[in-house]
């Protein structure tokens, strides 16, 4: 997969833990993410992301193998109480807070466009270096919609 490409997946599976649906993530992505003893032997199976803001799990597979937030390299947003610090872009580094500043300012998101322009020049990582496996301009989409209705 390219980075930012959209893929359309149909395999599902449910988080033990929380009981949401889970996103579909290569074994790769999960192997640029997790502290380096958590990897070790990771076999080859479907993983899911839970993107469930309460839920423990960041990681799991449909035979109960998980992994918790405690197990990756870097803090996962949405996974954090005080979030708006950390990157909603991993691959440029992005946060909350200046992306909503960067609203404030401009009435649009300059942000938004600038990662487009990378994207297209292919700058960005999304595969590897975003906890999900997939592109951050979803999520930043997101942090603007809620900014608008504020």
């Amino acid at each position: 997969m390219k980075c930012c490409e959209v893929t359309a997946s149909k395999a599902t599976s449910v988080c033990r833990h929380c009981k949401s649906t889970g996103i579909p993530v290569e074994t790769f992505v999960l192997k640029h993410q997790l502290k380096p003893d958590k990897k070790l032997n990771l076999p080859e199976r479907k993983y899911y992301y839970c993107k469930t803001p309460n839920c423990k799990i960041v990681y799991f597979s449909e035979d109960g193998n998980a992994f918790t937030k405690d197990d990756v390299r870097v803090p996962i947003r949405i996974k954090e109480k005080e979030y708006k610090d950390l990157p909603v872009c991993y691959c440029f580094g992005f946060t909350e807070a200046q992306i909503i500043d960067d609203f404030q300012r401009n009435g649009t998101s300059k942000i938004t466009e600038w990662i487009k322009q990378e994207v297209k020049a292919k700058h960005c990582a999304c595969e590897y270096k975003n906890p999900s496996g997939h592109c951050c301009l979803g999520d930043i989409g997101e942090v603007i919609k809620k900014e608008k209705t504020v």
